[in-house]
């Protein structure tokens, strides 16, 4: 890739894709075109990733999150850092500023326990999604993002636009929508937003 190539370090944000995936062919025949194909979970392949434990996120601990990567050397220092950066001596020794950045145990197990009912919820996600998009979908004026090729989402946000000429449409949503358990978030703000943030809007629905 052109970072490989320029020896870019690559740190994904994956602070809402805990349980997505996507699929990919390796030991590929070059001849045939035939391959493994396996599923990579979201973040695998960066110099590292970053997930989110917020308390709106699929796996949570209150706050914090998680800092993945396959070198060793990284996440140790990272640790380190997270540790107020000590050295590893009998007393105190500080040779480079660090932090107190660390998860307390509670919450880690707290996080840990959760991992293993981590496909259930996906899958539940999965079934909202669905559900709203079968509700929604056909009115005009409102468009849900779509699965693309060979990739499983987690959907922990079912994301749509609201076409401008439409606008009629949010607060009809949201006035039976609360009564129902479905909340809308308007992303940023709006289009009515100006400058940079005026580029970014768009409509988020949980």
């Amino acid at each position: 890739s052109i970072c490989e190539k320029y020896d870019v370090p690559v740190v994904m944000d994956s602070a809402e894709a805990m349980g997505a995936k996507y699929q990919k062919t390796e030991n590929r025949n070059h001849k045939s075109g035939t391959g493994e194909d396996v599923w990579i979970h979201a973040g695998k392949g960066a110099r590292a990733a970053v997930f989110s434990f917020n308390g709106n996120k699929i796996v949570t601990t209150s706050g914090g999150g998680m800092l993945a990567s396959d070198d060793k050397d990284l996440i140790d220092h990272a640790r380190k850092l997270s540790q107020q950066a000590r050295e590893d001596l009998p007393h105190y020794e500080h040779s480079e500023l660090g932090y107190n950045y660390r998860m307390s145990n509670i919450l880690a197990a707290i996080g840990r326990g959760q991992l293993r009912v981590l496909d259930e919820r996906v899958e539940r996600k999965r079934e909202i999604f669905d559900y709203y998009k079968g509700r929604l979908g056909n009115l005009q004026g409102i468009e849900f993002m779509e699965q693309v090729g060979r990739r499983f989402g987690q959907f922990e946000i079912a994301s749509g636009t609201e076409q401008e000429h439409d606008q009629a449409i949010s607060p009809n949503i949201v006035g039976r929508g609360f009564a129902g358990g479905v909340v809308e978030i308007n992303f940023l703000g709006g289009r009515e937003q100006s400058g940079q943030w005026k580029l970014l809007a768009f409509k988020w629905r949980l």
